[in-house]
């Protein structure tokens, strides 16, 4: 059976978060540009604190988010990582939709947990939600300080 590959950390493979905060960041600073240019708008000092907190404060954690991604790929690029294959083995599940710790894997007796809630960079699909690193699955994975940075299956 051949291998294959289900997850490799990229440059550009940002998860939904970064795409959020672009989002707050240009409505933030929308909402700037409008309340400074409408002057007899009602609730102007509002809206421009508003606007002011949401676009600069989504930029700095945008900035803080793509600095953190882009670190950790760097690791995986200068292969900076650790490579843990062997037979998954399923210890606690997460469900579906949450409120509770992330699946709990063993793989060559090295416990990796994969929590879909989480924004870290990295593989993060739990098993209820399609994950790959189901139980009896062979599996070469990359990690570096408990971030999932390849995927490998058969």
């Amino acid at each position: 059976m051949k291998i294959q590959i289900a997850y490799e950390i990229s440059v550009t493979n940002f998860d939904g978060v970064v795409s959020s905060l672009t989002l707050i960041t240009v409505i933030g600073f929308a909402v700037c540009y409008v309340a400074w240019w409408l002057k007899p708008l009602k609730h102007r000092t509002f809206l421009l604190f508003w606007g002011v907190c949401a676009g600069i404060g989504g930029a700095l954690l945008l900035g803080t988010k793509v600095a953190e991604h882009l670190y950790v790929y760097t690791q995986y690029s200068n292969d900076n990582y650790e490579l843990i294959e062997g037979t998954v083995n399923v210890l606690r599940l997460q469900p579906e939709h949450g409120h509770a710790a992330g699946d709990l894997i063993e793989i060559a007796g090295q416990k990796l947990e994969v929590d879909y809630f989480t924004s870290a960079p990295g593989y993060h699909i739990s098993i209820a939600n399609g994950g790959v690193l189901q139980d009896g699955v062979y599996a070469r994975v990359y990690v570096y300080d408990g971030l999932l940075l390849k995927i490998e299956h058969r």
